[in-house]
Order: structure tokens, then C-alpha cells, then sequence
């Protein structure tokens, strides 16, 4: 099963108030989860894409998934410095380095 997401408005201008933005996206089946990172609007390198769970991810990543995770999905409510929820299963999380 393959999850897709698009980046609406305003999730764009979030990613772009950032250092380092990325989506991450959550199997509703099996929790694998996938990183894709902007670092100044090109790929990082540095974050690893795949993990198994989200414990498995970097802790900023969780600290801020978890935290959006209680909101119902809305890609125009941006909570400030930590990210969007776009989807059931895709958050956008935003960090300045």
C-alpha cells in the first residue's frame, strides 16, 4: 500500500519559516514510517528515510509527530514550530536549527 500526500499552501509557507522541515508518513497498518527532510529546501542526506516505528525516528521527530498526533488532520492549522497534520497518516514537522 502506498500512502500519498501533497503539500498544500500552507504547509508550504511552514516548510518555508524553517531550517528543517520534513514529512513524515505513517503505514496504518504495519506503523513503518517514512522521513523525507528539506534543509534549506534541498534533500538531507543525513536523516535515514525508513525506520520501523516511529520510536525508531529521531526524537525531535517523534516529540513533535506525538504532539500533532491529538489533532484531527488540517493542513491550515499550523502549530508553530512543531508542524501540520495534513493527513490521518502524514505530518509535516518543522525544526530551526
Amino acid at each position: 500500500m502506498t500512502i500519498r500526500s501533497s503539500m498544500y499552501a500552507s504547509t508550504a509557507i511552514g516548510v518555508m519559516d524553517h531550517d528543517t522541515a520534513c514529512r513524515v508518513m505513517i503505514s496504518p497498518t504495519s506503523n513503518y514510517v517514512e522521513v523525507q527532510c528539506l534543509k534549506g529546501l534541498t534533500l538531507d542526506d543525513n536523516i535515514k528515510r525508513h525506520y520501523i516505528a516511529l520510536k525508531d525516528t529521531p526524537e525531535w521527530i517523534q516529540n513533535r509527530v506525538n504532539a500533532l498526533s491529538v489533532l484531527d488532520p488540517n493542513e491550515d492549522h499550523i502549530v508553530e514550530n512543531v508542524g501540520v497534520r495534513s493527513t490521518h497518516h502524514t505530518f509535516w514537522v518543522y525544526k530551526n536549527d
